[in-house]
């Protein structure tokens, strides 16, 4: 029974020493005296103590008058055996996706604790601190309730846990100042990291959104500029029509009867084409600037028009009236021309 109590022969050492040595000798020396270790823990390899991991019930050190806990002989054991890093890895992560044994993950992560380089302890437990699962603790008073990243905290911060004094770790931070770890991030951090990227994703579809729309109503407005521009080419046109009609006639029966107005009738074609001009150049100001603008243009220019057609028609009726206050008779007679 004497030789299960003995490192393997290929064993490395850890931190200067024999591995089984990083538990104190008298609590070394209850464990190999208690009925598990000599009923439960003989003949164990790194696969078969799997098992023994998966009917553990709790953790901890010494319970009730210094017995060792089932957990602590099997930490006992993983030390003797000396299991290789990747195995050790598995039973921290976990067999399979989706079966992570707690004491075995437990039993791991004390197991890396002491054995581990403090580069490796950092990367393999701290992601074990997002593990809220419960863990029954056995002591002297008993047992008690805490939670995996409770004892992964410990495993990190304390220097005794389980009644074992573990070894020396360095601070995480010397380790950032040498490059070897990157800073870390905690779950909260994590957790306002993502609602930061939502709000700015939000934000900017959000902007995105403004932009489409003042698109489109700059489309609009050139459209409606657009309409505005051909609207006022159109009324001008149409105006101008209007005002040059009656000068014309007038221009043609003046000239048939001799009367001295026509040259009444050629400054208001004059004016007209100078209302013309000024019109033209008011609708394309128009076309080019706002809306509003160009509306105001157009009512001033057809009003202009139209002030000009009403001019010229009140002049019609003027010469009208003087032909037939003309001795002549031969005016007379064309009172009832039609013009």
């Amino acid at each position: 029974m004497a030789m299960d109590n003995k490192t393997v022969r290929d064993a490395i050492q850890v931190h200067g020493t024999n591995p089984q040595f990083l538990i104190e000798k008298i609590l070394r020396t209850r464990i190999y005296e208690s009925t598990y270790w000599k009923e439960s823990c003989f003949g164990l390899t790194e696969s078969s103590i799997i098992e023994k991991a998966y009917e553990l019930t709790s953790i901890g050190g010494q319970y009730g008058v210094q017995k060792p806990t089932e957990f602590i002989c099997l930490v006992l054991k993983l030390l003797q055996l000396q299991p290789r890093e990747e195995i050790v890895i598995k039973y921290i992560t976990g067999l399979t996706e989706n079966d992570s044994n707690k004491y075995l993950r437990a039993l791991g992560a004390f197991y890396l604790r002491l054995v581990g380089k403090p580069v490796d302890i950092y990367k393999n437990l701290e992601p074990l601190l997002v593990d809220g699962r419960k863990l029954r603790k056995r002591g002297n008073n008993g047992y008690s309730i805490i939670h995996m990243d409770e004892f992964i905290d410990e495993l990190l911060r304390e220097e005794r846990v389980c009644d074992v004094v573990l070894p020396r770790l360095t601070k995480r931070y010397v380790l950032e100042d040498t490059g070897e770890l990157d800073p870390r991030i905690s779950a909260l951090e994590e957790v306002e990291m993502e609602l930061e990227r939502e709000r700015e994703a939000e934000e900017a579809a959000a902007h995105g959104e403004r932009g489409r729309s003042r698109s489109r109503s700059k489309s609009r407005s050139q459209s409606r500029s657009l309409k505005i521009k051909v609207e006022i080419q159109v009324s001008l046109e149409l105006a101008i029509q209007i005002t040059i009609k009656v000068p014309q006639s007038f221009a043609r029966t003046a000239q048939a009867t001799g009367s001295p107005t026509v040259e009444a009738s050629a400054e208001a074609s004059a004016e007209v084409e100078a209302e013309r001009e000024a019109g033209a150049g008011a609708g394309a100001g128009a076309g080019a600037g706002a809306g509003a603008g160009a509306g105001a243009g157009r009512q001033t220019i057809v009003g202009a028009a139209v002030a000009a057609g009403a001019e010229v028609t009140a002049q019609t009726g003027e010469a009208e009236d003087a032909w037939i206050e003309t001795p002549s008779s031969s005016i007379l007679k064309n009172k009832g021309h039609k013009i």
